[in-house]
């Protein structure tokens, strides 16, 4: 029901994903590393769900910035297992270290088989772990020669590693703030490279616990530094028209995922988000039905989040081009009312199907004002018979009091944080509404 292991491993290690924001620090304690147990190289990698980032390479110049995948990386063993790894001689049969001790992990086939690719024989490897307590990535040490590593040395590399992982986190904090934003021309390239991808989130009924929808939402997988949110790359192009090409690659991209998983669930709906900038542009409607029509699927499966925080056009445009799209068969929400320019206009001169509400409000639904906000908020929705998504559902005590409140349907990290399109189909399997918890139970 909720995120899986490997999500919330691969969605920390995002968070440490910044080659521009290395540090001499985090390079000098590779070096120190590698010189304080007498090895010729010694890394700092992160790995995320699909790849290994080789963010400091001491002794292998070739290897820094490297990104390989995942399944060919020596270091997936120690991440997946959370525990060091000693290799002394990869030839030798009673050379690999396969301790039954808790503090070691075993060295499988796959890690065995990169090493004697590589022309390595000796490894050793500790698992770096970040804020969230899950490993994120590995410092190890490698050479072409056999060695044996006595317990002192191996104490020495296991200190040595809780001070690389105190420098990747003082790195985490800096690349938020030390980060240069991309450029519109580097946006508009990313966007025909194909670097910026839907991810999917869901959106769930919050009486019978059935995805009801799943939104897609930008991801840029970016070279060097990482997957980047929208948080991170779509102020630079929220007021130009790259905004329009780029809300039009999401939504082609997704379209071509959900149809596959739509023939196994035909009630499931995809949800996308449109800049109000569409709504400038008398084409609005044909753009968006083509490209719908061409997937093969029915508008009438497609929810269209018309976002708040850009202006768009006069409210009269708007209110056409709206119509227009639900006469198609679309559903037309408002995303995020309250979090930009006032919603008077819209919400009494723009019929939409209903809206979303900002994720600050789940976060105050325990006070007072913020259960007041929702009994209004839920009213004026009922008598328009107009939808409500609550975003920001992140636990289980935000979710008993949405549900008592009256909430039908919510989106948050306590169903599942945005995933790629390999990953739907497992969670769409996984998910069981059968754990769902019953309303009374919760008001008893």
């Amino acid at each position: 029901m909720f995120r899986s292991r490997d999500q919330r491993q691969s969605e920390s290690a995002h968070k440490y994903l910044d080659f521009a924001a290395v540090s001499p620090a985090l390079e000098n304690a590779a070096e120190v590393t590698a010189r304080a147990l007498d090895f010729p190289v010694a890394l700092v990698s992160i790995l995320d769900d699909c790849n290994q980032y080789t963010l400091v390479a001491h002794g292998s110049d070739a290897v820094r910035g490297q990104v390989i995948p995942r399944s060919s990386a020596a270091c997936d063993a120690v991440v997946e297992q959370g525990r060091p790894i000693v290799v002394q001689d990869v030839d030798s049969p009673n050379g690999a270290r396969r301790s039954t001790a808790r503090a070691f992990g075993n060295p499988t086939d796959s890690l065995l088989k990169v090493l004697r690719e590589s022309g390595l024989r000796a490894y050793a490897s500790i698992p770096l772990f970040g804020r969230e307590s899950v490993p994120i990535g590995t410092l190890c040490i490698l050479d072409v020669l056999p060695r044996t590593l006595s317990p002192e040395k191996f104490r020495l590399l296991e200190q040595l590693a809780v001070m690389v992982e105190e420098h990747l986190d003082t790195q985490r904090d800096r690349a938020r703030v030390a980060a240069n934003p991309a450029t519109p021309s580097e946006l508009t390239a990313a966007v025909d490279n194909g670097q910026i991808t839907p991810w999917y989130e869901p959106i769930v009924d919050l009486h019978t616990g059935g995805v009801f929808a799943l939104e897609a939402l930008a991801r840029w997988e970016h070279p060097t530094r990482g997957l980047l949110t929208p948080g991170e790359f779509i102020e630079q192009v929220e007021n130009t028209d790259l905004i329009v090409d780029l809300d039009l690659t999401i939504l082609s991209r997704a379209l071509s995922d959900f149809v596959k998983w739509h023939l196994d669930r035909p009630g499931l709906k995809l949800s996308v988000n449109i800049s109000g900038h569409h709504l400038e542009r008398l084409d609005c409607v044909d753009r968006i039905v083509s490209a719908v029509h061409a997937s093969g699927v029915s508008p009438k499966s497609v929810v269209l989040e018309v976002t708040e925080t850009a202006r768009g056009a006069g409210v009269d445009d708007e209110a056409r081009i709206v119509a227009a799209l639900r006469s198609s068969g679309f559903t037309v929400l408002l995303d995020d009312l309250g979090s930009g320019w006032s919603p008077i206009p819209r919400i009494t001169h723009v019929t939409v199907d209903g809206f979303k509400l900002d994720r600050a409000l789940a976060a105050s639904l325990h006070t007072k004002i913020g259960e007041a906000v929702a009994h209004a908020m839920l009213q004026f929705a009922g008598e328009l018979d107009h939808c409500v998504v609550l975003e920001g559902v992140e636990n289980m005590d935000r979710l008993g009091r949405a549900r008592t409140l009256g909430f039908t349907h919510g989106q948050g990290h306590l169903f599942s944080t945005a995933m790629n399109a390999e990953d739907v189909p497992r969670f769409l399997y996984e998910w069981s509404a059968q754990e769902w918890p019953r309303l009374d139970a919760e008001r008893s």
